[in-house]
């Protein structure tokens, strides 16, 4: 199975606080799945359910492919709310398509547009 995931934050510095707030996996077969939690107003900081990371992490575990764009950004997301902690991201079944993108067309953006 093949699943794409996208996280959205608090902001761009994880080394400072930032944390994801909402997490989008979707299955090859269509199937969506998505969380968001809510952001203390005062803290900036979200409020993640622990029973939710580890359904990101199991769906994450049981595909056969994870497709992502800016691959680093995310993962250092769900690493600040304790996913892949200790068995480490798996690289080996990651595809980047950023890396795809300056690939194909190098002297072109590299966002989503």
């Amino acid at each position: 199975m093949i699943i794409s995931l996208d996280c959205e934050t608090t902001g761009l510095d994880f080394h400072h606080g930032t944390k994801p707030f909402m997490v989008q996996i979707c299955r090859e077969d269509g199937e969506q799945f998505w969380w968001e939690w809510p952001v203390g107003p005062l803290t900036r900081q979200p409020i993640v359910s622990k029973k939710d990371v580890r359904t990101i992490q199991r769906l994450i575990e049981e595909a056969d492919e994870v497709v992502l764009q800016n691959a680093k950004f995310d993962v250092e997301a769900l690493a600040t709310i304790g996913c892949f902690a200790k068995g480490g991201w798996p690289w080996k079944k990651t595809h980047d398509t950023l890396i795809a993108g300056h690939l194909l067309a190098s002297n072109q953006p590299h966002n989503l547009a």
